[in-house]
């Protein structure tokens, strides 16, 4: 019998400017949308390879997904780049947090799939 215990991995990007602006960066133009009332809850539990019993580490590969992933979210035109994945993403708003009590916990708002069905236990 097989038994995983995930480690919770936390990652927290605080930005002060969260309003909708264009910016030069490497040369190219990038239009950031207002994401003042917004919060992107990433859950990397399942990610990344545990070694010496209580670290994870992220492949290059996993690191580019989670950076595209945050910066289609920032930018303008996101409805056709980003996406809320079940056990991965969810964006929430302000008014979802307050709703729920302001709990800044990526499992209060990304969706879980039945261990059951999936065969994966968190």
């Amino acid at each position: 019998m097989q038994s995983f215990a995930y480690i919770s991995v936390t990652f927290w990007i605080l930005a002060g400017n969260r309003k909708a602006r264009t910016v030069e960066q490497n040369g190219e133009m990038v239009r950031y949308r207002n994401r003042e009332n917004e919060v992107l809850f990433i859950d990397l539990r399942q990610w990344g390879e545990s070694f010496e019993k209580k670290y994870i580490q992220f492949t290059p590969e996993q690191i580019k997904q989670v950076a595209d992933n945050f910066h289609n979210w920032q930018r303008e035109g996101h409805e056709n780049t980003y996406r809320d994945v079940p056990e991965y993403c969810y964006s929430a708003t302000l008014g979802e947090i307050e709703a729920k009590g302001w709990p800044l916990v990526p499992s209060k708002y990304i969706e879980f799939k039945n261990a059951l069905e999936t065969g994966r236990w968190i």
